[in-house]
């Protein structure tokens, strides 16, 4: 049993620890089994990433088309309301105001 451990890499919680060790030299140190580079290199290219997502996209998108909040877009319903009248729970409060 020690043989085999000594041929086929020193074992720790029952996997070869020079495996993921050789694949993190090659294919980039591993964090959390997942390659380090490959998200820092997706990063540079692709926009910085914030919990998996491009960081610059909706920065981009917020610019273009008004800053985000919660993902939807801040102005729509700001410059909605200032159409329409300001808004209360989703609806015009000017609506129900004049009606009644």
């Amino acid at each position: 049993m020690a043989e085999k451990g000594q041929m086929a890499g020193e074992r720790t919680n029952g996997r070869r620890k020079d495996k993921w060790q050789e694949k993190g030299q090659m294919a980039g140190e591993r964090i959390n089994g997942r390659r380090k580079d490959k998200w820092q290199e997706k990063g540079q290219m692709a926009g910085e990433r914030t919990n998996g997502r491009r960081k610059d996209k909706w920065q981009e998108k917020g610019q273009m088309a008004g800053e985000r909040t919660n993902g939807r877009r801040k102005d729509k319903w700001q410059e909605k309301g200032q159409m329409a009248g300001e808004r209360t729970n989703g609806r015009r409060k000017d609506k129900w105001q004049e009606k009644g």
